[in-house]
C-alpha cells in the first residue's frame, strides 16, 4: 500500500516527502484531503462538499494521484 500522508485521531498530519515529486496541484490535493480530516474524520457527504469547494478538479485530482500510486512512486507503508 502507498502511503503519501495521513491524519492521526490526535489530529498529527504526516507528509511523504515524496509529494515534492508529484505535480503541484496533485500535491496541494494530497494536503487539503488531510487538512479536512482535521475537521472531518471520514470521507462522507461532508468531507467532500468540503473537499469540492477549495479544489473542484479533487476527482481527477485524485484519479491522477491513483495513478502515481500504481506506477510505485510513493514510499510502501
Amino acid at each position: 500500500r502507498n502511503k503519501w500522508s495521513s491524519c492521526s485521531s490526535k489530529g498529527n498530519v504526516t507528509l511523504s516527502s515524496e509529494l515534492t515529486g508529484l505535480p503541484r496541484e496533485v500535491a496541494e490535493y494530497v494536503i487539503v484531503h488531510e487538512l479536512l480530516h482535521l475537521i472531518v474524520p471520514n470521507h462522507g457527504k461532508t468531507f467532500k462538499a468540503l473537499l469540492a469547494a477549495y479544489l473542484p478538479q479533487w476527482e481527477e485530482l485524485h484519479n491522477q494521484l491513483i495513478t502515481y500510486s500504481t506506477l510505485g512512486l510513493a514510499q510502501n507503508s
